[in-house]
């Protein structure tokens, strides 16, 4: 028995090493990285927030049912500011600006447009880049279903809306 226990564990130790590894779709520290950047970029009462990039893309990494607003909070502990973090819903919109430096028609943000930000948003601190574009695709999806732009490019005024509201009014989503 001593002699089939050992070809089992053998056979077991071989099979999960021809295995092919699945490759893992997560952010693999970027989302960290944004958060950082943010954190050590945005003014101390955030109200500058939605003109950085960093966060930005960083807030749609978080999840829950105030993303944003979790973010916010993260940046604020961050900073170790004092009091609570300001709400999203009470803070300036993303600006024109912004927007435009994601956006290739300055209309809409498309999927394409919201992956190269996001990793263009990386580039300042190398890295680190998730592992798989999937993952960026997926939060990108977040911002569709909320605005309802269900696989489609999201206008200006839609963009600006999910980082405003999106912690506090529910969406019919897609």
């Amino acid at each position: 028995t001593m002699l089939f226990s050992s070809l089992l564990l053998l056979s077991a130790a071989f099979s999960a090493y021809a295995a092919p590894s699945k490759r893992q779709t997560e952010d693999n520290g970027s989302c960290q990285a944004l958060q950082t950047t943010c954190a050590a970029s945005v003014k101390a009462d955030l109200s500058d927030a939605w003109n950085i990039k960093a966060c930005v893309f960083g807030a749609t990494c978080f999840g829950g049912q105030r993303p944003v607003d979790g973010f916010l909070a993260a940046v604020h502990s961050d900073k170790s500011a004092s009091g609570s973090a300001p709400a999203s819903v009470n803070l300036p919109r993303v600006t024109t600006a912004l927007f435009n430096s994601i956006s290739t028609d300055g209309k809409t943000v498309s999927q394409q447009n919201f992956v190269d930000g996001f990793y263009s948003s990386l580039d300042a601190t190398s890295g680190p880049y998730p592992t798989d574009s999937q993952y960026v695709t997926d939060l990108f999806g977040r911002v569709q279903t909320w605005t309802a732009f269900c696989s489609a490019s999201v206008p200006f005024q839609n963009f600006a809306d999910y980082f405003q509201y999106s912690s506090s009014v529910n969406s019919a989503g897609c």
